[in-house]
């Protein structure tokens, strides 16, 4: 009878605990969440990643909290949270974007309410450290034969995944982390898809269209095809099978079939990125066993995969540009040489001395008192030399990277972010609802940030002495407006220059790994261009690398392009324009607490015609 009581009792108990309604709410008419992650559920690690949450309501009207939480050995941590109104029987979907580790069953996607937490579900995703293509297509087999398919040379086959029009994302940050896209349906994509698409291009890149192009994406195409007329058999490679008759196309807007695959594969630049053009649909090389000859030059790495991104810092996304590009002045402490001077000082000269002394006043006795005192002394010097140099207000610093071409309309500002506080505090960011903000951390188990997406903002307690970083990126209208005369022959470029719409200062222009130095230019001014292997200099060996300015112009550049010597060259036919001037908008906005330093770096990219 006793151990009977024991057990309703223990089952009293049980049925109270907050968990219970939890486990019950899941096993009846309950409230329900989904997480979609990256690309067909596999995303870039260390990338930015676009997430789809999904939640539905049960018969209750509810105010819900959408939590992002990632659990590490401190316990779990809300980074991301966004608060909706949900009707009954309602489904919201609310897209972000995130920097995912290599590991993503530590997070979790839970909604919640003012009673607790009503649903969770763990992310279960792949991740992808190899080059990550997508297809945008309603057939979500198309092209699938390219993730097992050797590639003719040996190369490691690319990981293709393929997603519907409506499940593509629509903001550029979500880019970051594909390689190569395949667009089968383009009239298919809305209006801000397109323009998420056409930013990423313009700044690194790299699509693959096929057909005749509808009129709002034929000004991105590099061929024009004449279905009447057929390309003879004795045109095509080899490899090609003669059951598939091939219409004939001519090349437009400077582009120019790819070597060994005349006829068949087109390809010309825009800004930074890339567009390959395929005469026939994307679904009529299906079941080929050379198909991945066919799309070798597509998927096949052409110049470093690095520069293949749509954001800031193109080397990764953690901090590494501001703790080696911006110099804090209060992180300047005693160097620790000094402080071993100094204790040897002590060890070697003052204590001795006050021996010395003491014995010939005959007061030795003191030496217990005194010697811990100067040693006491000695060490508060050392403390207030410390907390002087460190001061005592926040400080923060902001740099903005500004990418942009001389076509789009458009630009990609990245604005990096690094405060620094002398003391405990509350710090609040705010941003533009239009911007994404990102904590940078070497891993997302160490983020201190909660950002809220309903209010934009981020809020942290920092501690004595901490640095933290964050990163906001947004799509804007291009700041300078271009026109240029630059042409390049025999490895050499010549031509003039005019960018209207910002005084810029350092301005630097780079054309394959050579650099030629302007500098301060007016807006609307013309710069007369020529570089050469024989009268520039090598980019960014010459550029200012003084260790005590708080913009450390050839650390950033090393941070973007490479360093001296092992610069990332883009193809020869574009040329790079670096020029800095004053922060136009705050990007991150730090509460209560004005920046100490701004600085904005534009980079321009332009495709230059080749004379012969």
């Amino acid at each position: 009878m006793k151990r009977l009581s024991v057990i309703l009792l223990g089952c009293i108990m049980w049925s109270m605990m907050p968990w219970y309604q939890h486990v019950a709410a899941q096993t009846g008419n309950s409230v329900d969440i989904s997480a979609q992650v990256g690309f067909a559920n596999s995303y870039a690690v260390a990338r930015l990643t676009p997430v789809v949450l999904t939640v539905t309501g049960d018969s209750v009207d509810r105010d819900v909290r959408l939590e992002w939480a990632v659990t590490a050995d401190r316990g779990t941590v809300v980074t991301w949270y966004h608060d909706v109104t949900l009707p009954a029987r309602s489904q919201k979907r609310i897209e972000f974007t995130t920097i995912m580790p290599g590991y993503a069953r530590n997070i979790v996607a839970r909604v919640r309410d003012t009673q607790g937490i009503l649903r969770s579900t763990i992310i279960n995703a792949e991740p992808i450290s190899d080059q990550l293509t997508v297809v945008i297509a309603t057939d979500t087999n198309l092209l699938a034969e390219l993730n097992t398919a050797p590639l003719p040379n040996g190369a490691i086959p690319p990981v293709v995944r393929t997603v519907s029009p409506q499940d593509f994302p629509s903001s550029v940050d979500a880019l970051h982390g594909i390689y190569t896209l395949f667009i089968a349906e383009p009239q298919q994509l809305t209006q801000a898809q397109q323009q998420a698409i056409r930013a990423w291009l313009h700044v690194g890149g790299r699509i693959v269209v096929a057909g005749t192009l509808a009129d709002d994406w034929r000004d991105l195409g590099a061929i024009e095809i004449d279905a009447s007329q057929s390309v003879a058999a004795t045109a095509l490679p080899a490899e090609w099978p003669t059951t598939i008759t091939v219409p004939v196309a001519r090349g437009i807007n400077d582009a120019v079939a790819l070597r060994d695959h005349e006829a068949l594969l087109w390809q010309r630049s825009v800004g930074r990125g890339e567009v390959f053009h395929a005469v026939l649909p994307l679904d009529a090389t299906r079941g080929w066993s050379a198909q991945t000859w066919y799309w070798q030059p597509v998927i096949e790495p052409t110049y470093p995969l690095l520069l293949s991104t749509a954001v800031y810092p193109a080397s990764g996304i953690y901090n590494e540009l501001l703790a080696n590009g911006i110099m804090i002045p209060a992180l300047t402490q005693l160097s620790p040489l000094l402080i071993f001077l100094i204790i040897v000082a002590y060890i070697v000269i003052i204590a001795p001395l006050t021996y010395i002394i003491l014995k010939r006043r005959g007061t030795l006795d003191l030496a217990w008192v005194t010697i811990p005192v100067t040693a006491l002394i000695v060490t508060v010097v050392l403390i207030a030399s410390n907390w002087v140099i460190r001061g005592d207000s926040t400080l923060a610093y902001e740099l903005v990277v500004v990418h942009q071409d001389g076509q789009s309309a458009d630009a990609i500002s990245t604005s990096s972010t690094a405060i620094y506080t002398p003391q405990r505090q509350r710090i609040t960011l705010g941003n533009p609802a239009a911007a994404t903000l990102i904590e940078l951390n070497e891993a997302p188990m160490l983020s201190v940030a909660q950002i809220d997406a309903t209010t934009h903002q981020a809020d942290y307690t920092s501690d004595i002495g901490d640095i933290n970083y964050f990163m906001a990126i947004r799509l804007t209208p291009r700041p300078l407006a271009v026109q240029h005369t630059l042409q390049q022959r025999d490895n050499t470029l010549t031509g003039s220059v005019t960018l209207t719409g910002l005084d810029l200062t350092d301005v630097v222009v780079v054309y394959e790994t050579i650099s030629q130095h302007v500098g301060t230019v007016a807006s609307g001014q013309p710069v007369e261009v020529r570089i050469d292997p024989q009268n520039g200099t090598q980019f960014p060996c010459d550029e200012a690398n003084d260790p005590n300015a708080t913009f450390n112009i050839q650390r950033i550049y090393t941070h973007i392009a490479g360093p001296c010597g092992a610069v990332s060259a883009l193809p020869s036919n574009r040329v790079t324009i670096y020029g800095w001037s004053d922060v136009q908008q705050d990007q991150t906005r730090v509460v209560d607490t004005p920046y100490t330093q701004q600085r904005q770096l534009t980079i321009v990219t332009l495709v230059v015609p080749t004379q012969p």
